[in-house]
C-alpha cells in the first residue's frame, strides 16, 4: 500500500525467534509451508556455562533457509467521510547457500541462489498471487518482473566472522533478467539503472540475509550477556530515528546432541525532529510514531548456524492536517498501522 505511513522504515529487518527444523526433503506442496512452531529444546547441565558464537559454513555443504514475511497495512482517513483501506501480504522465498570459501580473518563467501517464491497478497479484499515457474503469461511476466528476474539467478554474498554482511556481489543477472523482461525499462538512464541495482540489493535482498545472518559479540558469552547494534539513523516522515538493535542471551540448552544458545531481541529507538510541516498549503501534525520489536533466535552452536529466527515489528502513525478552501478550514485526520513478522528456517 503506497501511502505517506510506508515512508517510516522497513523495521522488519530487525529481530528474530522459534521453530522445529523440518527434514523432509521439500516437495511442490510443502516447500511454502511455514512452519510456525517452536523448536522442543530441554535445558543443558550447567546453563551458566561460557561459550562462543560462530558461524560455520562448511564449503561443499549447501543450505537450505525458508524465508517467510507476513506483512500488513491497515490505515484509516477522516475528512468529510471516513475510509479504510487494508493491505496484507505473505512472501516466502527459499534460498540454497554454497559456502566457497572462508579467508584468514573468518570473512566467508557463499554463492547463492533464490530457487523459488510465492507471494499472496489482499488489496481491500482483492487478491493477487504470485508463483515462481507458473508463470507464463508475457504479460503477467512484467507484472511480477522483480521475482521473476530474482529465480535461479545465482549471485554473491560475504559475510564477516560476527555476521555482518559485508557485500552482496554479481547481482548483474538479477537485473539483465528484468531488463529482458522489461524491454521499456531499457530506456532508463544509468542513474536510474544505479537506483534499481541498489534496490535490487537492500531492498529485497539483504533483509532475507539479515535473518540468516545476525551480528553476534566477537569474545565468550553466557546467560543473560547481552550487546547491542547500532543502525544507521533513519529519516520518518519529520522525524529522525536513531535505533539500536538489543540482544540478549535467554537461555543454553539442547536439541538432540547440539547446544542451542537462544537469542531475545529487542529495539531501543530515540525518536527527534519537528513535529509540525507545510508542503503545499496544507499543514501537518504529526504525532511520534509508535515503534516495538521483538523476537528470538535460535543459534546452534555445534553446527554454528541459525536454525530457526522470528521477528515481530509493528508501527503506528497518526497524524492531522488543514488546508484552506473555498468554505473555510478543511481538516483531516490519518492513522496507520504497519506490522511485519519474518520468519526464518533452516531446512
Amino acid at each position: 500500500m503506497k501511502s505517506i505511513f510506508l515512508y517510516i522504515i522497513t523495521l522488519s529487518i530487525l529481530f528474530a525467534g522459534c521453530s522445529k527444523k523440518e527434514e523432509k526433503p521439500l516437495t511442490n506442496k510443502n516447500q511454502f509451508a511455514t512452519d510456525t512452531s517452536e523448536i522442543k529444546t530441554v535445558p543443558v547441565s550447567n546453563p551458566n556455562e561460557p561459550f562462543s558464537l560462530k558461524y560455520v559454513f562448511e564449503k561443499g555443504k549447501k543450505y537450505q533457509y525458508r524465508i517467510s514475511i507476513i506483512s500488513s497495512d491497515i490505515e484509516t482517513m477522516k475528512t468529510d467521510s471516513t475510509r479504510n483501506q487494508n493491505f496484507k501480504q505473505n512472501s516466502v522465498y527459499i534460498l540454497e547457500l554454497s559456502p566457497l570459501e572462508t579467508d584468514q580473518e573468518g570473512t566467508i563467501e557463499i554463492s547463492t541462489v533464490i530457487s523459488s517464491i510465492k507471494i499472496d497478497a489482499w488489496m481491500d479484499g482483492k487478491k493477487m498471487t504470485y508463483e515462481s515457474g507458473t508463470v507464463k503469461d508475457s504479460a503477467d511476466k512484467i507484472k511480477y518482473s522483480q521475482y521473476e528476474a530474482l529465480i535461479k539467478n545465482p549471485f554473491s554474498i560475504r559475510i564477516s566472522k560476527i555476521g555482518e554482511i559485508l557485500e552482496i556481489m554479481r547481482i548483474d543477472k538479477i537485473v539483465n533478467k528484468f531488463f529482458e523482461i522489461n524491454i521499456k525499462a531499457k530506456a532508463m538512464n544509468s542513474e536510474q539503472k544505479d537506483v534499481l541495482k541498489t534496490n535490487f540489493t537492500n531492498g529485497i535482498l539483504r533483509p532475507l540475509f539479515i535473518q540468516i545472518f545476525r551480528q553476534i559479540p566477537d569474545h565468550s558469552i553466557a546467560k543473560d550477556s547481552t550487546w547491542s547494534i547500532t543502525q544507521q539513523p533513519t529519516d520518518a516522515m519529520v522525524f529522525k530515528l536513531e535505533t539500536q538493535n538489543v540482544y540478549k542471551i535467554a537461555s543454553l540448552e539442547k536439541l538432540v546432541d547440539d547446544k542451542i544458545a537462544i537469542i531475545d531481541g529487542s529495539i531501543k529507538t530515540v525518536i527527534s525532529g519537528n513535529n509540525k510541516a507545510v508542503n503545499q498549503g496544507v499543514s501537518y501534525d504529526f504525532s511520534k510514531p509508535v515503534i516495538t520489536a521483538s523476537g528470538k533466535i535460535y543459534f546452534d552452536i555445534t553446527k554454528g548456524v541459525i536454525i530457526k529466527s522470528k521477528v515481530n515489528t509493528k508501527t503506528n502513525m497518526h497524524f492531522t492536517m488543514e488546508a484552506p478552501s473555498p468554505k473555510g478550514t478543511q481538516r483531516g485526520e490519518r492513522w496507520g498501522t504497519t506490522e511485519n513478522i519474518y520468519i526464518a528456517e533452516l531446512l
